[in-house]
């Protein structure tokens, strides 16, 4: 595996670390929410009943001590006993039967707590045992793949690692000096604005030599016909020996001038594709 294939494999465990710690550990301690919410209730009427049963039993002693500095002061009376008696007893019935529920009350609610501490110190060990199970699977895991990273790293050749980069570099570079090289062949003479306007020049410069050539040429045709039709006679064997050169060397000049205009014509031709080094 390559060192960057190592490092992702690692931080795929770590994020399968961080969604097992959510599940095991995280969501069982949210879980105790309701739960102690519950213990709680039972904590609050746990308190009422005790109150309940002390106010009972205030009500009791104030009772019985109320009838007995009233006897002290007035004369005995059957119905005042009957009263007392009455009012006794239904105190202590009362103070009676708040003392059993709030006996009872404690008792439930000792047991609640019992059997809350024992799951919560059951909870708290699963708990952390899979935390650290979770941890130990990560960290040997990630042991083992730092140890395959350290020998990969450590296993570099510089020399032959710059032996490689050099070759590739040098390949790179040739390729783009021939593609520099062509493209500067085929576009260097239209990128260069001088250039452009120096063939410009030329060209116009090309073409008015070039009309003026074939002005030229057309102008002593127009004569050499004229001096034709002037000089020629009704027979050309009872012309005169004079007449006959005029008419040969008329012939010549004609030949010359259409060689001249024809090779100055294609003098202009190439020069329209001809730039020369002083346009550069």
């Amino acid at each position: 595996m390559h060192f960057a294939d190592l490092l992702i494999a690692i931080q795929e465990y770590r994020d399968a670390q961080i969604q097992r710690i959510d599940v095991k550990v995280v969501l069982e301690f949210a879980n105790y929410n309701p739960i102690c919410k519950r213990i709680k209730n039972d904590l609050t009427t746990c308190f009422e009943v005790r109150k309940k049963e002390i106010k009972k039993k205030n009500q009791l002693e104030k009772t019985r001590g109320k009838n007995s500095t009233n006897w002290q002061a007035i004369v005995i009376s059957e119905i005042f006993l009957k009263k007392r008696n009455y009012l006794v007893l239904k105190a202590e019935r009362d103070y009676s039967q708040a003392k059993r529920e709030a006996t009872q009350t404690v008792t439930d609610l000792s047991k609640k707590i019992d059997n809350f501490e024992h799951q919560k110190i059951e909870d708290i060990k699963h708990v952390f045992l899979e935390l650290i199970k979770i941890e130990m699977v990560f960290h040997a895991k990630a042991i083992e793949l730092y140890t395959t990273a350290y020998n990969t790293i450590k296993n570099i050749k510089v020399n032959e690692d710059l032996k490689e980069f050099q070759s590739h570099f040098r390949s790179y570079s040739l390729s783009m000096n021939h593609t520099d090289n062509s493209a500067a062949d085929s576009h260097g003479i239209t990128e260069n604005p001088s250039t452009s306007r120096c063939a410009d020049l030329i060209l116009n410069e090309q073409n008015q030599k070039t009309d003026g050539a074939v002005n030229s040429s057309s102008t002593s045709l127009k004569s050499l016909n004229h001096s034709k039709t002037s000089t020629r006679s009704p027979d050309s064997s009872t012309a005169s020996p004079f007449s006959n050169k005029i008419l040969e060397s008329a012939k010549a000049d004609q030949t010359n001038n259409h060689s001249a205009s024809c090779s100055s014509f294609g003098s202009s031709v190439r020069s329209k594709f001809d730039f020369g080094d002083h346009c550069l």
